[in-house]
C-alpha cells in the first residue's frame, strides 16, 4: 500500500489560539488503485520542527499521536469487531435497547421509539468496520444523556451508562468533546 499527504492546512480555532491545529490529508493507493476519500490527521502547529515533516505520512502520524490536546472526535476509526471493548460496547447498547423496549412506564411512547431508533442507530454505526467518530457523537450523545438524567434510579438510566462507559473505551474519551 502506497500512501501520500494529498494537502494539508493550519486553522486557529478562536483568535486566542496561539497554537493552531494543523490538519494534513493522507491519499492511499492499494494495487495500483486510489482509494475514495481522504484520511485526516491532526496535531498542534507548536510540534512541528520543519516544514517538510508535513510531507512525511509516518512523521505525520507520531505527531499526531504524541500530542494529546487536539481533539479526535471528527477522526474516522477502525474497529476490530472481534475485540473485548467492541463487544462490550455493542452488547451495552443492546442492553439499553432491550430495556428500552421492555420498559412498561416508560412516559411517551413517541419519545421512547425515538430513543430505541436513536440506540439502534448508534449500534447499526458500529457495525461498519470504518466509524466516524462524530457521527457516533451525533446520535449517541444527546438520548444516552438524557436517558441517564431523566432515569437515574431505573433500569434504563443504568443502561445508559453502562452504554457511555463501553463506547467511551471503544472509540476514546469523545464524550466531553463531542
Amino acid at each position: 500500500m502506497e500512501r501520500w499527504v494529498e494537502r494539508f492546512q493550519c486553522l486557529r480555532n478562536s483568535p486566542d489560539n496561539a497554537d493552531p491545529t494543523v490538519h494534513v490529508y493522507f491519499k492511499r493507493m492499494i494495487e495500483g488503485h486510489a482509494l475514495e476519500g481522504l484520511e485526516e490527521h491532526r496535531f498542534n502547529l507548536s510540534q512541528l520542527f520543519w516544514l517538510k515533516e508535513l510531507l512525511d505520512p509516518d512523521r505525520v502520524e507520531e505527531l499526531e499521536k504524541a500530542s494529546g490536546s487536539v481533539p479526535a472526535s471528527d477522526r474516522v476509526v477502525t474497529l476490530d469487531h472481534n475485540s473485548g471493548a467492541y463487544v462490550e460496547a455493542t452488547d451495552a447498547l443492546q442492553t439499553l435497547e432491550r430495556a428500552l423496549r421492555e420498559a412498561n412506564d416508560y412516559p411517551e411512547p413517541e419519545e421512547r421509539e425515538q430513543h430505541i431508533a436513536e440506540v439502534s442507530a448508534t449500534w447499526r454505526l458500529l457495525q461498519s468496520v470504518r466509524v466516524r467518530i462524530v457521527a457516533v457523537v451525533a446520535v449517541a450523545k444527546a438520548p444516552l444523556t438524557f436517558l441517564i438524567k431523566k432515569f437515574a434510579d431505573k433500569a434504563i438510566g443504568k443502561a445508559a451508562a453502562v452504554a457511555v462507559e463501553k463506547l467511551a473505551a471503544l472509540i476514546g474519551t469523545w464524550w466531553s468533546g463531542g
